[in-house]
C-alpha cells in the first residue's frame, strides 16, 4: 500500500525524510524510522475513517516499528559520539 502523503510512495517519502535527516543531523535509522512512525499514523487514521480495524492494528503495528527503529538510531549516535571523545 503507497503512503497516503500527497499520493508518494514509501520510497519518496523516506528520500524527503532522508534530505530533512542532512538539514537535521539524523542518521538512516531515525530517518527510516520516523518516516514509519509518520505512515502508520497515516495507516491508522485511514482504517479508522473507513472502519478497517486491520489497517488500524497494521498501522499501530508500523508506529510501534519506527519508534524502534529511532531508537536504534539514537543509540547508534550516542555510540559514535562515545567514541569520538
Amino acid at each position: 500500500m503507497g503512503c497516503a502523503t500527497r499520493g508518494l510512495d514509501h520510497t519518496e517519502f523516506s528520500l524527503r525524510y532522508i534530505n530533512l535527516s542532512k538539514e537535521y543531523d539524523m542518521n538512516k535509522d531515525q530517518v527510516k524510522g520516523a518516516a514509519k512512525d509518520v505512515a502508520g499514523k497515516i495507516q491508522e487514521q485511514a482504517g479508522k475513517l473507513v472502519g478497517n480495524k486491520d489497517q488500524q492494528a497494521k498501522g499501530l503495528q508500523h508506529q510501534a516499528e519506527g519508534k524502534i527503529q529511532q531508537q536504534v538510531g539514537n543509540f547508534k549516535e550516542v555510540v559514535a559520539d562515545i567514541k569520538k571523545l
